[in-house]
């Protein structure tokens, strides 16, 4: 065949020039891009003709539909994919599409499926600038009282955000232990809250598989020590305001100064207070009063003795 002179990722091996009414066969493996139509979408569509022979698919290739030969799914390519060289290339193994384009119109009234099926097509072999598949995005320092959050995003090959597969991660401590933790999905990407960690240096390694890739990503991030002399070094007047009301008080600025002294003469509920303390101590804990009392008794008999009264 003139086609496959053309090597390219499609090689169809045909004998004669006898051709098959082909359904197509949604992929459910299929992850080059997103797509919103279903399987049961192209039953009543007309088939297309494909030409009869052996179809041979190379590894690197993505195939969007099958062939589906008179209620027998095969596994022989339909809608394709190949990658060589940075270059992108489809496929559509057989003819008719147009078919499909006015039967549609015929049953809906629009063109939904088939335009998002030959768009996305178009977009995908046009998307040269490829974003990580894989994004992890988390602070580099932390503080110690705030939860660790993780946010993270996936793009198929179409650099599209989805979020259909498990993404998975572990954090590392330094002495080598490991936490394992499964991300949350959102709309369209993931996050997930670890809670708090203890001060140190830990490292994360996240995965997830993509058709069959499996993409990694790791990082570290740092954990803190609180500093909470450093928070909140501007007053809160709102929130002194609302303390000050529950509590049946008033808020004072530094120019109203007279007007709380005022207010505190004119309180009767603020009074002076005298507090008195009574203490009975021992006299034996004063041993140096004994001594005291022991030295002039020694001196008292030590001159009436000298003057000769003793």
């Amino acid at each position: 065949m003139a086609f496959n002179n053309l090597k390219t990722a499609l090689q169809i091996g045909q004998n004669k020039e006898l051709y098959n009414e082909v359904v197509p066969l949604f992929n459910k493996n299929f992850n080059l891009f997103h797509a919103t139509f279903e399987n049961s979408s192209f039953e009543n569509f007309p088939p297309l003709q494909v030409p009869f022979g052996s179809f041979n698919e190379v590894p690197a290739g993505s195939c969007l539909f099958y062939q589906k030969i008179e209620r027998i799914n095969t596994s022989n390519p339909l809608w394709f994919f190949a990658e060589s060289d940075n270059i992108r290339y489809g496929f559509i193994a057989g003819e008719g599409l147009w078919k499909w384009y006015l039967t549609e119109y015929f049953q809906n009234s629009n063109h939904a499926i088939t335009n998002e099926l030959v768009l996305k097509t178009i977009q995908y072999l046009i998307s040269n600038n490829r974003k990580e598949p894989l994004v992890i995005e988390i602070p580099l320092v932390m503080d110690q009282q705030k939860p660790i959050l993780f946010n993270a995003k996936l793009y198929n090959a179409s650099d599209e955000l989805i979020n259909d597969p498990d993404l998975l991660i572990d954090v590392l401590d330094e002495k080598g232990n490991v936490y394992p933790y499964q991300f949350q999905k959102s709309e369209e990407t993931y996050f997930i809250n670890i809670g708090n960690l203890p001060v140190g240096i830990y490292k994360f390694q996240a995965r997830v598989r993509l058709g069959d890739e499996l993409l990694k990503r790791e990082g570290k991030f740092i954990v803190q020590e609180s500093m909470i002399e450093h928070n909140g070094l501007v007053a809160d007047h709102q929130l002194l305001y609302t303390l000050a009301n529950e509590h049946s008080g008033q808020m004072y600025f530094p120019n109203q100064w007279n007007k709380l002294t005022e207010n505190i003469l004119k309180n009767n509920q603020i009074k002076p207070k005298i507090i008195s303390e009574r203490q009975f101590i021992d006299l034996i804990q004063f041993k140096w009063i004994f001594i005291v009392l022991l030295s002039l008794l020694s001196l008292e008999w030590f001159l009436r003795k000298y003057w000769g009264t003793i």
